[in-house]
């Protein structure tokens, strides 16, 4: 079972915590997470917007190396549909909640639709992220340990979960 031991930070004013995750987990979390078209352009790897091939392979190649320092500012819907008085955010919120989304990613789309396609074997990672010319590894390419090793990597994810539409959307211009 995954227990949830929130941190206080920089998103503590909307109920932000920082959440203990690894890849795997929000690769797990990624059907249920609303990608916000107002946020990032039809954001994420599927859509062709955001990030090339090229990006997501040099990303995925840090984040298998170790220094990608991505993170990932999400709202949680669950939350946010008992804390949120806003009546076009709970409209947007139950919207979202009645198509069974749990999360809408603010800031991160990218990040977190390159983690979700390269475990479902759509985008290898760079063996070195700065060489474009440099192996591509799948996941599949990786023995059982080396893929429990990566599923395990971990990520910086804040989930929020007391703001409106209008400050999602500063909060992902900033």
């Amino acid at each position: 079972m995954f227990v949830v031991v929130p941190q206080q930070g920089k998103y503590s004013q909307f109920g932000g915590r920082c959440l203990p995750y690894s890849i795997w987990n929000l690769a797990e979390d990624y059907e249920k997470t609303y990608l916000d078209p107002a946020m990032q352009r039809l954001g994420g790897f599927e859509n062709g917007s955001g990030w090339d091939v090229s990006n997501n392979k040099s990303f995925l190649g840090s984040v298998l190396k170790g220094t990608s320092g991505a993170e990932v500012l999400r709202l949680n819907l669950f939350q946010a549909e008992r804390l949120v008085d806003d009546p076009d955010t709970l409209e947007y919120i139950k919207g979202l909640r009645d198509r069974g989304f749990e999360y809408v990613v603010i800031d991160g789309n990218n990040t977190s639709s390159a983690i979700y396609h390269f475990f479902k074997g759509e985008v290898g990672a760079r063996d070195v992220p700065d060489d474009p010319n440099s192996e591509l590894k799948y996941f599949s390419d990786f023995d059982e340990s080396e893929r429990m090793q990566i599923m395990c990597l971990p990520i910086t994810v804040w989930d929020v979960e007391s703001l409106d539409r209008d400050e999602m959307t500063a909060l992902f211009r900033r």
